[in-house]
């Protein structure tokens, strides 16, 4: 989330997070799916869901 710019005040980032694990743990890759029902006011979605699409790739290196 950070690294994509997706959380911006924080109120809606814990919601977020627990989807997406749960998505991940899941074997869910539609994120609109396990995304809906949580609601950003300050980002917009696009950088929510680029986090999502980028944590769900494998073999993801942390710092270059």
């Amino acid at each position: 989330m950070v690294e994509e710019h997706g959380s911006q005040c924080g109120f809606c980032t814990p919601g977020f997070v627990m989807s997406m694990a749960t998505g991940h743990l899941n074997g869910l890759s539609d994120h609109d799916t396990h995304l809906a029902g949580n609601l950003c006011r300050c980002t917009g979605y696009a950088p929510i869901v680029r986090a999502a699409e980028a944590a769900a790739r494998p073999n993801r290196c942390r710092n270059g």
